[in-house]
Parts: structure tokens; C-alpha cells; sequence
């Protein structure tokens, strides 16, 4: 890279200049499936197809419920297909996906049956708890939420990694002897560095840990350890490890905690109200999923900008203590300036796009506060 083709943050002005210009192109993407889907499913609900839709699912509550969800979810996958199809065409054109269009069908297909099958469960225990709990269903949908989650925090990672990617154990003892050491300098105890072959579907490098408690494993793409030296990956699982210290995985679910109980006690009243002003045969009535539908995006609209405001608070405290653990600002200003560019990050967003979009500080602020850094390592 030349002194010309970086900026005074050192990220490549080229890439950020396709990254400024899919950043817009997701943007649009992203503002249109949201409104078309958001009217669709509006027009649905008001013009009585979803009560004619459950009229022809037929009697029997379980049975409707599953012919109900099952044509609806299949017509939703269906109408978001053209966004699917243009979003992977995008992420081939800028270089950030390689697979072919059987591979990444062969993934579509495994989300759409995984999600398919969870999601039945959920709405048809959904509607039993709306039939033999009117009153107090989303009391038991909360503490039912809250016990899928937990097990679904500490099984899914490493679950899905398998499904989707092949993995294998780090094939450099120096390296996994360093970063176990670091972990250890965080306070916690890894299982081991495993590599996700991640290289034969994208160009995307990442760094985590996954599991919890005896299960938790340190994860790297293949691409990091192809375009990172040392210093950098482990400044870059510091910060991962930096999350565990502050136990910000707790905290972020204290919040969904918190969350979820407003927003089901607002989504009781609103089906409530909008079951019988629609003229529906009650909150347990099929033909009103559309109406929770409808009613969680808005809440999750209402509540968006304060948990992203949390989040790049946490994800700052987290850059932090990674410099405070590895003590090297200038590897970790390094692999921002990397990680960002190689996966086309906008580093210096608008000022109202971070504030409402991004979960993390924008990528200049990021490198800016690393140079600044004066502290010590910790021993």
C-alpha cells in the first residue's frame, strides 16, 4: 500500500471507497425489504387474507397453527428471495464471497429448514400458551425465553459453526501456547484454539470465543491467521476475551431480560386490542400472528438505538482492557485498519449512521484511541 492510497488512519482509500459504496447499496437494499415487507404483511392482515388463510388450514388448533405458519413462513422465504439472491450477487461482485451459487444455496436451504423448524415449535407452544393461559401467556413466554436463550448461548456457537463451516484444531503450538496464555492473563480457561476453514466461502476474517464455562474455545478464521501476524490476532481475541472479563455477555443479557418483558407486556395488549378491533375470535386466533409480527418490529425499532448506544459503550470498554492486557496499541490499531478494509467496513461512517446503525464505534475512533493508548501491560 502506498503513503497516497492510505489515509491519515492508514486504511486504504480504495477499499474504503467500495466499502462507502456497498455500505449505500446494503442501505437502500436493506430500507426496501423492510418497507415491502412491512406493507405486505400490513395488507395481508387488514384485507382478510390471513383469516381466509385460516379458514382453509382447517379445524383442529394444532393443525391450523402448523398449515397457517408453514404456507405463511414459505411465502415470506419466497418473497425475500430476490433480496437473498441480490445480496450474495453483491457480496461476490465486492470480492467478499467466494462461493458458488450451489454452495450458497446448499446454506440457504439449511437456514430456511433450521429456522422453519424452531420457529413451528415457537409459534405452536405460542398459541397453546395463547389458548390455555389468555391472561398470563407472555409471563410464561418470558421465563421460556429466557431458558432458551441460556441454552441456546452456550450450544448454538459451536452447533451452527459445524453445520456450516468444517473446523479444525490450531496446527501451531507456539501460537496456541500464547493466546492460551492470554487467556489465562484475562482470568479464564479455554479448551483449546480451533480454525474455522472459513476461506472456501468468504474473504471475511473474524476472532472469538465460543461455548461457555468448560466448552468455551478460542475460534479464528483461516483468513486471520492468513493476513495477521502475532501481535494483531492477539490483540484481536484480547478483545474478545476483554467481553468475558467484563462479563458483558451477561450484561447484554440482563438487557434482553429487561427487554423482552416490556416489550411482551406491550405485545399482550396490543393483540388484545387489535384481535377484536379486527374482529378476530381472540388472542388465540392464527390469524393474528401478523399483528405480533408487526407489533415486535416496531418495538425492536423503539428500542434499537439505546441498545446500540450500549453496545459500542461495551465494545469501547473492551478495546480498552485489550490494550491494557496485550499492551501493544500499535498491533491493535493495525489489525482495526485490516479487518475493516479486508472485510469492507465503512472506518468513518456519517455521525447519525453510527449513532443509529453501528453496535461498534466507528473503526477511525477505534484506531485513534489505540495510538493514544499510554498504558501498561497487565502481568
Amino acid at each position: 500500500m502506498s503513503a497516497l492510497a492510505a489515509d491519515s488512519f492508514g486504511f486504504d482509500a480504495e477499499r474504503q471507497r467500495l466499502a462507502r459504496e456497498l455500505f449505500t447499496t446494503r442501505l437502500r437494499l436493506g430500507i426496501a425489504r423492510s418497507a415491502g415487507f412491512g406493507v405486505a404483511i400490513l395488507v395481508f392482515l387488514l384485507s382478510g387474507a390471513s383469516a381466509a388463510l385460516r379458514e382453509w388450514a382447517g379445524e383442529g388448533p394444532w393443525w391450523t397453527v402448523f398449515a397457517y405458519f408453514t404456507v405463511l413462513y414459505f411465502a415470506l422465504w419466497i418473497a425475500g428471495l430476490p433480496f437473498s439472491i441480490v445480496s450474495h450477487r453483491l457480496e461476490v461482485r465486492y470480492g467478499l464471497s467466494r462461493q458458488s451459487w450451489r454452495g450458497w444455496a446448499l446454506d440457504d436451504a439449511k437456514s430456511l429448514a433450521i429456522g422453519y423448524g424452531l420457529t413451528l415449535v415457537a409459534v405452536e407452544v405460542l398459541y397453546w400458551l395463547l389458548r390455555e393461559f389468555p391472561a398470563a401467556w407472555w409471563v410464561i413466554v418470558w421465563a421460556l425465553g429466557i431458558g432458551v436463550s441460556v441454552a441456546a448461548s452456550i450450544v448454538a456457537p459451536v452447533l451452527f459453526v459445524r453445520i456450516f463451516y468444517k473446523s479444525n484444531r490450531l496446527d501451531n503450538p507456539e501460537l496456541e501456547a500464547r493466546l492460551k496464555a492470554l487467556a489465562e492473563r484475562a482470568g479464564m480457561r479455554v479448551l483449546g484454539v480451533h480454525v474455522v476453514q472459513s476461506s472456501v466461502k468468504s474473504s471475511r476474517s473474524n476472532a472469538a470465543l465460543a461455548g461457555a464455562g468448560r466448552t468455551r474455545r478460542i475460534v479464528l478464521t483461516d483468513t486471520l491467521l492468513k493476513t495477521h501476524g502475532p501481535d494483531e490476532i492477539e490483540t484481536i481475541l484480547a478483545h474478545e476475551l476483554a467481553h468475558q472479563k467484563h462479563r458483558d455477555p451477561a450484561i447484554g443479557f440482563a438487557t434482553f431480560i429487561l427487554t423482552s418483558l416490556v416489550s411482551l407486556a406491550a405485545l399482550q395488549a396490543i393483540l388484545r386490542w387489535a384481535a377484536g378491533l379486527l374482529g378476530f375470535r381472540g388472542i388465540a386466533d392464527v390469524a393474528g400472528l401478523p399483528i405480533l409480527m408487526l407489533a415486535a418490529a416496531m418495538m425492536s425499532l423503539a428500542f434499537d438505538p439505546i441498545e446500540r448506544a450500549l453496545s459500542r459503550w461495551r465494545e469501547s470498554r473492551a478495546d480498552r482492557t485489550a490494550l491494557e492486557i496485550t499492551g501493544k496499541p500499535e498491533a491493535f490499531a493495525s489489525a482495526m485498519v485490516k479487518l475493516h478494509d479486508a472485510n469492507l467496513s465503512l472506518a468513518r461512517p456519517p455521525r447519525l449512521i453510527e449513532l443509529f446503525l453501528m453496535t461498534h464505534p466507528a473503526a477511525w475512533r477505534r484506531v485513534s484511541a489505540a495510538r493514544a493508548f499510554t498504558g501498561r501491560a497487565l502481568k
